[in-house]
């Protein structure tokens, strides 16, 4: 192929010249006329004084191999392109929740009640500073714990019930103390 000509040529003159194994890959026209993609490889036979007497060497036909190669980069470059914009997605989706959890908190936070978000297993979400400052632990230490592993005494209360009840999508009222 007249794309691959010189490039061949200059390294076939490279390997005559300094000796070293020549290989390169090319498109050669077969009879048909059809261009097809060649591993060409050939290494220098020396004499006993290390001169080189002949060369023997190989066209190998990887017109195959090098079209699956292509195709496979090419769904590769897509896969990539596309894993790219989700993860681009995903990053922007991340930040807008850490800013909603963020806010969220400062809006707990500002309560002047006792708040403690829980999950329907009973797990602690988030509290405020306010329920904060009557535990001994930590939010972060709190944060992911049952309620009930952290304040067992809790177990049956009407507190309790209420909460079971919410669940259920029951409307419940507490009594204020």
């Amino acid at each position: 192929h007249r794309d691959d000509a010189a490039r061949v040529m200059d390294t076939w003159k490279l390997s005559l010249r300094s000796g070293v194994s020549f290989a390169v890959e090319a498109r050669l026209r077969s009879k048909e006329g059809i261009y097809r993609w060649h591993f060409a490889k050939a290494e220098p036979v020396r004499d006993s004084h290390d001169r080189i007497i002949l060369w023997i060497g190989a066209y190998t036909d990887i017109d195959d191999q090098k079209t699956i190669t292509e195709k496979l980069q090419r769904l590769v470059d897509e896969r990539t392109a596309e894993l790219k914009a989700l993860n681009e997605t995903l990053v922007t989706r991340n930040r807008d929740l850490e800013n909603t959890q963020n806010f969220l908190q400062q809006l707990i936070d500002s309560s002047v009640e006792f708040v403690c978000v829980l999950d329907k297993k009973f797990n602690i979400v988030a509290v405020n500073k306010r329920f904060e400052e009557t535990r001994n632990p930590s939010r972060h230490v709190l944060v992911g714990k049952n309620i009930f592993e952290t304040t067992p005494y809790a177990t049956g209360t009407i507190q309790h019930q209420s909460i079971l009840k919410a669940l259920n999508g029951e409307t419940t009222y507490l009594p204020k103390q």
